[in-house]
This record gives C-alpha cells, structure tokens and sequence, in this order.
C-alpha cells in the first residue's frame, strides 16, 4: 500500500491505495475527490513541499471542480498541473458563496431538512486555503 494521504492537499485518504501496475496512482480524497495522477504528476507535486501550500489548495479545488460521478475518474499531468499553476487562482468569497448555495441546491433537501456538510469536501469545492488535515469549519473562507 502507498501512502495514506492525499499527493495534492495531504488529507487522509477514505481508502488505502493499492500499489499500482500502470504508470498512474487512484486517489480517493475527501476534499479533491476520486482521481488518478501519473507518476511524473505525483514527483511534481512532492516537489512542492509545503511552502506552497496555495497551490496545493488551487490544484485540489481544481480538480474537485473536474469530479463527474458519471465520467472515469479525471488524470492529472504534468502538463495540466503547470496550466493550473500558471492560471488558476482560489475563488472569490462571492464565487465560494455562489458554489455553496449550488452544493445546497444540489442536495435536493427540503427546507426543513439538514444538508450533511463535510469539512474537508467543502474546502474542495468551494475552493478554500484552509488546512485540509483540520475538522475545523471556521477555515471556511
């Protein structure tokens, strides 16, 4: 088994991930999502320490908005990780406003009923720079 934490954000993965037999890892990450990254990929973002933690919390949320439970899990390359890096920013308050009121309209919940909000996934999708390993919703912004 490899590593039980996520390549990108560094949250503790649902599952443990098998060794692979191809050239890319599945990752199933509570806060980027299911998705697979080729070896050149994973050395790439192992190359960024955690003194880049902004483009850590970029390339999740990045990665997160790629999700579609309806599509193979999205590959993540070299090439696609320098596009994100070099062009894609952390949304705006307005913007992470905007995808949270989506996430609550997605749930298809009425009024009276609790939408489970987790953490992690939250800052995946709403595009936070919060600490991915902390339970702590106040990061939220």
């Amino acid at each position: 088994m490899t590593s039980s934490t996520c390549p990108v954000c560094k949250s503790l993965l649902l599952l443990p991930t098998p060794e692979p037999h191809t050239r890319e890892r599945a990752v199933d990450c509570p806060r980027c999502g299911a998705y697979h990254a080729t070896f050149e990929a994973l050395s790439s973002l192992d190359e960024l320490s955690n003194k880049h933690r902004t483009y850590r919390c970029v390339t999740s949320h990045a990665i997160r908005r790629r999700h579609n439970p309806d599509n193979p899990p999205f590959l993540v390359t070299t090439s696609w990780l320098a596009s994100v890096w070099a062009n894609e920013n952390l949304p705006t308050p307005q913007e992470q406003a905007d995808r949270f009121i989506e996430f609550l309209g997605a749930a298809n919940r009425i009024p009276s009923e609790w939408v489970p909000c987790y953490p992690q996934r939250l800052g995946g999708i709403l595009g936070t720079a919060d600490d991915p390993t902390s339970q702590d919703i106040r990061g939220l912004t």
